[in-house]
């Protein structure tokens, strides 16, 4: 079921691949359900862990303060990283360039990215 869901987070997508795969044994629509919000849990769990191990210290300190909420702000700074403006504005460019240098100070390195599937 993993392997259903490694490269997307899409419940029907990952429905279908089950569907596939399950066919022959002809399983009722609630066992397929089950089968995909486990495959994507641990999917996602095996996402997280590529993107962590090898991290320093530091590196997996600053990651956890993106889930501290912050008072000025009243989110997680997680929360304000995770949308990326659209619209060509100069307060939605100054706005990534924020994101980015924060992400940047961190330190993560790209090349983690691939070890997990880029629809992922």
């Amino acid at each position: 079921m993993i392997e259903a869901a490694w490269d997307t987070d899409e419940g029907m997508v990952i429905a279908a691949r089950i569907i596939d795969v399950l066919r022959q044994a002809n399983p009722a629509i609630s066992t397929i359900e089950r089968a995909g919000i486990a495959g994507r849990a641990q999917a996602r769990k095996q996402a997280a862990h590529a993107l962590v191990t090898g991290l320093r210290p530091v590196q997996l300190d600053a990651l956890d303060a993106l889930m501290i909420l912050e008072a000025g702000r009243g989110t997680i700074p997680l929360t304000w990283l995770k949308p990326i403006p659209t619209a060509a504005k100069p307060d939605y460019v100054r706005d990534i360039l924020e994101r980015l240098r924060m992400v940047r100070y961190i330190g993560v390195p790209a090349k983690l990215t691939a070890a997990v599937h880029p629809d992922r």
